[in-house]
């Protein structure tokens, strides 16, 4: 059995997906929503910016409120 790991700057952001494992053993993301590209999975790329194929949708940080996580409005 595999454990699979959501990756660090993934797990902060409001367009993962909960729940959600997709192709190739990866979870994903409204940006990725075949699965969260090997550079941005190990945390070599920083999606801050942008990456190919992210159809211009980037990491954006899930506020923390007194009433749990909830996605950040822009």
């Amino acid at each position: 059995m595999t454990t699979l790991v959501i990756p660090e700057q993934c797990n902060g952001c409001k367009y993962l997906w909960d729940r959600v494992i997709i192709v190739n053993n990866r979870f994903g993301c409204t940006a990725f929503p075949n699965g969260i590209p090997d550079a941005i999975y190990s945390g070599e790329y920083d999606h801050a910016g942008p990456f190919e194929g992210d159809n211009g949708i980037r990491f954006s940080p899930i506020q923390k409120t007194g009433k749990g996580l909830v996605p950040k409005v822009s």
